[in-house]
């Protein structure tokens, strides 16, 4: 099923000829990952923001990836859990709810409430997933060097270190004690907050299969109806949307990195409540120099300047030389082409984004001159010649800057 799934993905990408009710691209694309299993979309999911790889089409099949999967019987969580805190479920629980109110392709939250009248949500990692991610790595990592084997760009795009990056964050996704500490290190950092909530781990019925956490009331950031019924400020919250990003990035240098809209809500004062902190990234002060760097040139239309960043961030060739001749090759050649239109997208993407519905919302609210740019958010704002002509006037990203409260 896995072979057959892998090459209807790859039919017409690599050169082979599509069977005749196979149907579009990016149609087999989106269908590939679900034919695969549960662990396998969450390959698509990452790939879906990333327009400056994918063309819009086939981003927006991945978009239609489900953020949630069928969950595993209540039998099997309930014994999991008392495994885990090595207690009958009602010895922890006054109240639990068998019927899980989310559930993923790592694990399923299910409700519940503490003896002592705290509401709060019980995570449990699904049984056998780690078999299952193991198995689902391996075929991503000999996907890796197909995809390098056969396609000219293949290497360029650098598929096995992708795969290695995405073994890692699953792997750190398994163990919830570690995913306890990142939650408990964010609410910290914004333990004053006016912007963001981040509910409380409750450290003594945590172990690395079940943690134990403070239950978060809100509705998805993808509902923005409702939102708007409630009488949220949809242009405040997305100039939060903002700040709090920053926040994570150029104050703390920790931030988290799987913010896609399931995992983020808004509370009915207007805060955002964060979920879900599996994966985290982390920024050292030299890291944090280099994207100021790369903003301040970008917005100043320096590309020199972006080019000499990109050398000494090293993503470009370490043997690289940065007289004024090789930065004006550099400049002109594709690959630096390719890192320059994407200047903003790199810097989201190190830092994940804040995903698309976000942009969404800033689109929404934006000024009429740079909403009909469509170019400034939803693409490349060089073009694929180098030149920066898709920004028309400088008087555009001034409204784009003040639109996100610069």
């Amino acid at each position: 099923q896995q072979r057959a799934a892998l090459r209807s993905a790859t039919t017409g990408v690599v050169g082979a000829r599509p069977r005749a009710d196979a149907g579009p691209r990016d149609v087999r694309l989106r269908r590939a990952p679900e034919t695969l299993g549960r662990l396998s979309c969450n390959s698509g999911r990452v790939l879906r923001p990333r327009r400056d790889l994918l063309p819009a089409d086939t981003s927006d099949e991945l978009a239609k990836l489900p953020d949630q999967v069928p969950p595993f019987p209540s039998e099997q969580a309930l014994g999991e859990i008392e495994r885990a805190l090595g207690k009958p479920i009602a010895d922890v629980f006054s109240e639990f709810a068998r019927d899980p109110v989310a559930s993923a392709s790592i694990a399923q939250v299910h409700l519940a409430i503490l003896h002592d009248g705290r509401e709060v949500a019980v995570k449990v990692l699904r049984p056998g997933v780690e078999a299952a991610v193991a198995k689902d790595v391996a075929l991503l990592e000999t996907a890796a060097g197909l995809i390098e084997l056969l396609w000219a760009d293949g290497r360029r795009l650098t598929p096995r270190e992708a795969a290695a990056e995405f073994s890692r964050h699953l792997e750190d996704e398994l163990d919830l004690m570690r995913e306890g500490a990142n939650a408990s290190q964010l609410r910290r950092n914004f333990s004053d907050s006016t912007l963001l909530r981040v509910p409380e781990i409750y450290w003594d019925w945590c172990s690395q299969r079940v943690m134990v956490m403070q239950r978060m009331h809100g509705t998805p950031v993808s509902q923005v109806g409702i939102l708007r019924a409630k009488g949220i400020d949809i242009p405040r919250l997305a100039r939060a949307g903002v700040e709090i990003f920053f926040t994570q990035v150029f104050r703390d240098g920790f931030f988290h990195a799987d913010m896609h809209p399931g995992n983020i809500f808004v509370a009915d004062d207007g805060r955002y409540v964060a979920l879900d902190f599996g994966i985290m990234g982390a920024l050292t002060e030299t890291d944090k120099n280099y994207l100021a760097q790369n903003f301040i040139a970008f917005f100043n239309r320096d590309y020199r300047r972006v080019a000499q960043a990109h050398l000494d961030a090293g993503w470009v060739p370490e043997q690289t030389r940065a007289t004024n001749e090789q930065l004006n090759d550099i400049m002109m050649a594709q690959g630096f082409q390719d890192l320059t239109g994407q200047v903003i997208k790199k810097i989201m993407d190190v830092t994940q984004q804040m995903e698309q519905q976000l942009v969404e919302l800033l689109v929404e609210n934006a000024p009429p001159s740079v909403k009909h740019d469509s170019g400034l958010l939803n693409g490349p704002v060089v073009n694929a010649s180098g030149r920066a002509d898709v920004v028309t006037s400088q008087d555009q990203v001034d409204d784009l800057l003040e639109s996100l409260g610069f």
